[in-house]
């Protein structure tokens, strides 16, 4: 007969969303931190400049996480208004 760890609870489905919004949160700063290591690297901005591309950026995440604009439409709006097609690999 296996061991049972009498400790261990199954995970509910609670748990379970709390986990999935702390890893989207997670991946989402994680994101917008490489983003700005880049631009930094990149363009060298200063500091005043690296604060409003993070508040942009992040302002940018919410609305896309809150549904108010979909991601189909931030590529949509490259292609079309900076004749920019992204390809991710």
């Amino acid at each position: 007969m296996k061991k049972v760890n009498p400790r261990h609870r199954p995970a509910t489905v609670a748990d379970v969303k709390a986990a999935y919004k702390l890893g989207r949160q997670e991946s989402i700063e994680f994101a917008i931190a490489i983003s700005c290591l880049a631009a930094k690297d990149v363009f060298g901005p200063d500091v005043e400049k690296m604060q409003q591309f993070h508040d942009k950026y992040e302002a940018n995440v919410k609305c896309i996480l809150d549904g108010s604009i979909k991601y189909a439409d931030v590529l949509e709006t490259l292609k079309n208004e900076y004749d920019l097609e992204l390809e991710f690999r």
